[in-house]
Order: C-alpha cells, then structure tokens, then sequence
C-alpha cells in the first residue's frame, strides 16, 4: 500500500500542514507588538488638542517638554521636577538658536501650562511652540 490512510480505510489523508504558517503568524505578531509601540512619537500617552496643520520652522537646538494630565513633567523623554526645570532650561537658553516644544496633554490644567510657560519665558528660552494634533493624527 501506498501512501497513508484515514483511520476508516477509504482513501488518502489530504490534511495540511499548518504548523509552519502558525509559527510565521505568531513571529510576525511579535514583531508587531514590539515595534508598534516605537512608531508612534506619543507612546507616553498625552493626548495633544487637535488643531488645523500650519508648518513650523525646523530648529536644530530643539528641546521637548511634555505635561501629561497630571502635571508632571518630562524634558526630552526624561521626568524632570518642576524646581530643576527652570536651571535647565536657563542653560539651554544660552543658546540663542535654542527653541523649545511644549506638548501638553489635552486634560491638563490651563494653570499649569501657565506655570511652565512663565518658567520657560523666566528662564530666557525665547522661541517657545505649542505642539497639537491636526484631525487625530500627529
């Protein structure tokens, strides 16, 4: 006899492997939930107010603040405390060409971007832009 038969004698087993594509789809679906996460710029979940698209000008010397809802602060993707912010941000304006954005969550207080941003004017950081969301989309 030739070939295997079902349990019943009757014919060939015509079933397919499917071992080999399960393990490709389980790999892919790995490589998509690591590297997701890395494509979006707010993977630290600020939700950023929606606005109309304008072009901004590009600067090389260009620091990130970000508010999130509770208040607390991270300068380019590190937490900073509100007392440290101000030397910073004193140092950087040395710079002329140093130009800060400010990402505040859409739930934020209205005081608390206040605060930062009399912060960031005390400090001397003279080229300050508000970072939002045109239609959803960032």
């Amino acid at each position: 006899m030739i070939g295997a038969q079902d349990e019943h004698g009757g014919g060939m087993m015509a079933d397919i492997n499917i071992t080999p594509l399960v393990d490709v789809m389980m790999v892919l679906l790995v490589i998509f939930m690591v590297t997701a996460p890395l494509l979006i710029p707010q993977s630290i979940g600020i939700n950023l107010p929606k606005t109309a698209a304008i072009k901004s000008p590009q600067h090389p010397n260009k620091g990130r603040l970000a508010i999130d809802e509770n208040g607390q602060l991270r300068m380019d993707n590190q937490p900073m405390a509100s007392e440290l912010l101000s030397k910073h941000l004193a140092d950087k304006a040395q710079d002329e060409e140093y130009a800060l954005s400010i990402e505040a969550d859409d739930n934020v207080r209205y005081g608390r971007v206040a605060e930062v941003l009399a912060m960031a004017r005390a400090a001397g950081v003279s080229k300050i832009a508000f970072v939002t969301v045109m239609n959803g989309k960032l």
